[in-house]
């Protein structure tokens, strides 16, 4: 992900657009293979070379900031590792105990003091390694001192892709709102888009189009009180996913640079960008994983399965549960976690459950994700709250309550001709 200071961008008639590279041209990709072979060559060596290497090869002219975006990017797919026999925090609280006896120590020893190598050999004694051992894993932990592990480096290609996406991703961390629209496509990459916003925790809305599509309307995390920067992460991670998609549109509301000036974004499947995640694969919300874990610990009859369901709300929002609890005797009861919230939207959502919903759907909400500074919420839905894990119990103690059979007798999906379409 770029950083405000690496981002690109020009205001062009109130509307944001990123300076894209053409992955085809000689100079990107020359910066590209630069950089990336500077990575390998120094894996396994300490950030504070590589800095060195990378500030030369990058260089200071206009194309320093594209060079700095690459390196980001580059640096994501890394890690730095403490390398080290010992804790560092340990080996430096025994060397400053060793040496408050010997005040003051010198590098030599010159005018009757400790030189410094002797502290050492006695603190190596005592960890049982050796004095050079002891002085390199003094401060190993410090960022510039921590070696580079990259495994697996992308190609030139890739890369110039990746830093196009995540000029984008830049812009969107901007937003106050975010219009989606999916036009036509196959119902599997709709619902893995679907799936993606809800995994990302997104606060949205679905109504279907009279032809057929999609609109889909996104909070952004500048419309939050609280938790913005941890949910306009989440919205630029749900870019990759859209672009998986086969046709689409995108336009954002955006308060841009210091001033907060309302401006526009706008972007759409014919400008080429790749996506980096992949088309195959689930990707299932933790809170279900680990209430499968827990119901599988309860002397339970129910399980809890994935489902492919999209229920209709009256034609002003969809319902995407994110899986079904099952009972061997057929009775089923949906469960939906709720993304980021606030209580207004919250309130809103549940009137529409009231009124539109099927009968047999759980609302899990986490407190951890309450967007707004107010916490109080009115209405009766079979709703649960949570901070970290789903109350297995209580969610059995819902679905008996509720749970209803069979599946299709249970609320309204989206199936039929006009507004209402099973995906």
């Amino acid at each position: 992900m770029l950083t405000s200071n690496l981002l690109n961008a020009r205001v062009y008639r109130g509307v944001v657009q990123p300076y894209y590279v053409d992955p085809t041209d000689r100079v990107a990709r020359r910066m590209a293979e630069e950089l990336i072979a500077v990575f390998g060559m120094f894996n396994g060596r300490p950030r504070s070379e590589l800095d060195e290497a990378l500030q030369a090869a990058v260089g200071a002219g206009r194309s320093a900031r594209f060079g700095r975006g690459l390196v980001k990017l580059l640096e994501d797919r890394c890690t730095f590792e403490v390398v080290s026999p010992m804790d560092p925090v340990e080996i430096r609280r025994r060397l400053f105990v060793a040496a408050a006896d010997h005040f003051p120590v010198t590098p030599t020893g010159r005018f009757r003091t400790t030189p410094r190598t002797e502290i050492l050999r006695q603190v190596a004694e005592q960890l049982e390694i050796t004095p050079d051992q002891v002085d390199q894993a003094m401060f190993a932990d410090l960022p510039s001192a921590r070696v580079l592990r990259c495994d697996a480096l992308p190609s030139a290609g890739w890369l110039l892709d990746r830093y196009n996406v995540a000029l984008a991703q830049a812009v969107l961390l901007r937003a106050t709102d975010v219009q989606i629209r999916l036009q036509g496509g196959s119902p599997g990459s709709i619902r893995r888009f679907f799936q993606y916003i809800k995994f990302f925790r997104l606060m949205f809305r679905v109504r279907s189009q009279p032809n057929g599509g999609y609109l889909v309307e996104i909070d952004g995390p500048l419309s939050l009180f609280r938790l913005s920067t941890k949910y306009g992460l989440q919205l630029a991670e749900m870019l990759p996913a859209l672009l998986l998609c086969d046709n689409w549109s995108l336009e954002a509301s955006l308060l841009w640079g210091r001033r907060r000036e309302k401006r526009r974004f706008v972007l759409d499947s014919s400008e080429g960008l790749k996506s980096h995640y992949s088309r195959r694969g689930t990707y299932e919300l933790r809170e279900i994983t680990w209430l499968r874990d827990r119901l599988a610990k309860l002397e339970t009859p129910w399980c809890i399965e994935p489902t492919p369901a999209i229920l209709d709300l009256g034609g002003q929002d969809l319902c995407i549960p994110d899986a079904v609890l099952r009972h061997p005797d057929g009775r089923t009861a949906y469960l939906e976690v709720a993304g980021f919230w606030r209580r207004q939207r919250l309130e809103k959502r549940l009137a529409l459950l009231r009124a539109h919903g099927p009968p047999n759907l759980i609302l899990a909400v986490s407190k951890n994700l309450r967007a707004s500074a107010e916490e109080r919420i009115s209405g009766e839905v079979a709703c649960t709250f949570f901070r970290d894990m789903i109350n297995a119990r209580e969610v059995v103690k819902l679905a008996e309550a509720i749970a209803t059979a069979p599946v299709a007798s249970t609320g309204r999906t989206a199936a039929s001709s006009g507004k209402d379409r099973k995906v």
